[in-house]
């Protein structure tokens, strides 16, 4: 019999903010062997495969080249794992080699954005209760992607609720995670246009409980009664034992971060000064938030104070005495720790800076910074993911760049990862001895001449470059990589994948400026890559208030917007800690020491423009 692919009946023609997260890989005890999203583990380069291929017949070629053509796409290599798949003899493949196969074109079609193959693909797999745990674990992966890149996220959704049903421990909760998040993306119409159609109890009690979340969110004793009682009827449901915020509770009563709605906000940034056009563009995006929530109806005031020149505890004292009951801000690092290092803060209090990571802070402090570190911790969480361990860095000579690299570099060999070699630049660095020193085509050249010397006439020989190295991690501006990447392809690393941060898109499209960074796949805000409509509308607010906004400003606004947002949220969400708010700057999480963390879509690089892509 066919395998049936779940699919709620809704169609929803809608754009998404960000990409679906790359899910977790089987079970615990396979988590390490399984990559998400793949049949298999594939720990050796693909020419490897290939050379065994080579001298291989039968089952035992198909087996190499399944291998080599997984490998590329681990690598995320699309166009030389198509050819591959296709010329596989499927008439002497063993059942579970075909599904392999199959599982691995669905992948394809995912890096090739192609949504519709992926399903068509997965609607050929026949029988699949049949195969070991891990194939159906990355079936059901792989459907939840398709479905997403199709913009049917409830039929993703649903994807997600029968994967559970194959995973224990932290992948579990995890997935879990993501259909509580997915679930609240919807709007309170969808949720309730689904619950009117047939389905099964498990697919129904997370509907339930996200349409209560959703239609209580103002009355939180109301919301807390209800979702008592949704408890108590279904006790044994996934949702009931790992819902976020457990095991200190859904809706708990107490929360640091507690106000009335209509108290008066306080603002604490820079309008003066060197940095008075950050200030300002934060402060342009927190009132457009403000007026798009509440238009001109709401009692709450909002009062911004100039921060530039000031003592920062006169500031703040001051706002409080007039009647501030939240604090927005500061800004700057400085003038956060100064804050941060007193004992206890009169009111609740947003910063829009992060402390140092071993200082104490009051209790009733949070903390929301557009980090690089924080991308440089999911660069290297996708990055291994993907499968690669040994990496170089090229990042700037300088405290920033460095910073960034270092937070990359501890993320990589916590992991198990490798860093095989790293290139420090200034702005005096002549890149292309650089980077033929970091690859080692230098050597590879002196190492031509001195055979070359010894036998005393010409020899035939192509420089390479290393071995040791399976991905490179870049920290640069837009026109810092013009010149890199060029580079890297030149001299025989263009296979390498590349990974960045966002600093390497200048936030428009250019395609003719940017060609040359094709391959690069980074992280980024929403903002800077989604087209969704409520993103172009804001940016159409935002052209209008601050016409000549750059690349930077736009992204200060975004963060401004999110930043009055999380004032309205940040109360549930941290009695959810687990559960995530989505925004212009990403979707945004509260840790357990109240720092809001950012988690980015993903985009790569084709024909010079940002495409995003599915993992």
């Amino acid at each position: 019999m066919k395998t049936q692919l779940l699919s709620l009946q809704g169609r929803f023609a809608r754009l998404f903010s960000a990409v679906m997260l790359l899910l977790l890989a089987s079970t615990a005890a396979h988590a390490a062997q399984y990559p998400a999203g793949f049949p298999n583990f594939y720990p050796d380069p693909a020419d490897q495969y290939l050379a065994k291929a080579a001298n291989a017949e039968g089952s035992e070629l198909a087996s190499y080249q399944l291998q080599a053509a997984g490998r590329l796409l681990q690598e995320r290599r699309a166009g030389e794992a198509q050819p591959l798949l296709a010329n596989i003899d499927t008439h002497g493949l063993s059942p579970e080699q075909q599904l392999e196969k199959n599982l691995l074109q669905v992948n394809l079609w995912l890096q090739f954005h192609n949504g519709e193959r992926a399903l068509y693909e997965l609607s050929q797999i026949t029988d699949l209760q049949d195969y070991p745990r891990h194939y159906q674990i990355t079936y059901y992966q792989v459907a939840a992607l398709a479905y997403r890149q199709t913009d049917n996220l409830l039929a993703s959704i649903e994807q997600r609720i029968q994967l559970d049903t194959l995973l224990t421990g932290d992948p579990q909760q995890q997935n879990q995670q993501d259909i509580w998040q997915g679930l609240n993306s919807l709007s309170t119409d969808e949720i309730s246009a689904e619950l009117r159609r047939p389905t099964n109890d498990l697919v129904a009690g997370w509907l339930e409980l996200a349409y209560i979340n959703k239609g209580y969110q103002d009355d939180p004793k109301l919301l807390a009664q209800q979702a008592r009682a949704w408890q108590e009827q279904n006790p044994n449901h996934p949702a009931a034992l790992f819902l976020p915020g457990q095991p200190k509770g859904p809706w708990h009563e107490a929360s640091a971060f507690d106000f009335a709605k209509d108290a008066q906000i306080a603002l604490l940034v820079p309008t003066t000064g060197p940095l008075a056009d950050s200030g300002r563009s934060i402060r342009n995006g927190f009132m457009a938030a403000y007026y798009g929530e509440h238009g001109n109806q709401s009692g709450q005031r909002i009062k911004v104070y100039n921060t530039d020149g000031q003592d920062i505890r006169s500031v703040y004292n001051q706002a409080v005495n007039e009647g501030a009951a939240l604090v927005v801000g500061p800004l700057t690092k400085a003038n956060v720790k100064t804050i941060a290092k007193q004992r206890k803060l009169a009111v609740p209090t947003l910063t829009l800076n992060y402390t140092p990571s071993k200082l104490k802070v009051p209790e009733n402090l949070f903390e929301y910074a557009l980090s690089p570190q924080d991308e440089a911790l999911q660069v290297a969480d996708k990055a291994f993911a993907d499968g690669h361990r040994r990496a170089l860095i090229i990042a700037p000579q300088n405290a920033w760049g460095q910073g960034i690299a270092e937070t990359f570099k501890y993320r990589w060999q916590t992991q198990g990862g490798e860093v095989a070699d790293s290139l420090h630049y200034s702005a005096d660095t002549h890149f292309n001895d650089a980077i033929q020193t970091l690859l080692k085509v230098d050597e590879s050249n002196a190492r031509s001449q001195t055979i070359r010397k010894i036998i005393g006439s010409k020899v035939a020989s192509r420089p390479t470059r290393r071995q040791d190295a399976d991905v490179i991690f870049l920290v640069a501006n837009p026109d810092e990589a013009r010149q890199i990447r060029p580079l890297i392809k030149y001299y025989y690393a263009g296979d390498l994948p590349m990974y960045a941060t966002s600093q390497v898109y200048a936030g428009k499209p250019n395609p003719l400026k940017d060609k040359d960074l094709d391959g690069i796949l980074f992280c980024d805000t929403p903002w800077a890559l989604d087209t969704a409509d409520n993103i172009d509308k804001a940016k159409q607010e935002m052209t209008r208030i601050q016409p000549r906004a750059n690349s930077q400003m736009s992204r200060l606004y975004a963060f401004g917007f999110d930043t009055y947002t999380l004032t309205t949220e940040l109360n549930k969400i941290s009695s959810y800690p687990d559960m995530s708010l989505r925004g212009f700057t990403g979707d945004l999480h509260l840790s357990n020491n109240h720092k809001v963390f950012r988690r980015l879509p993903w985009a790569v690089f084709k024909n010079g423009e940002p495409v995003l892509t599915t993992g």
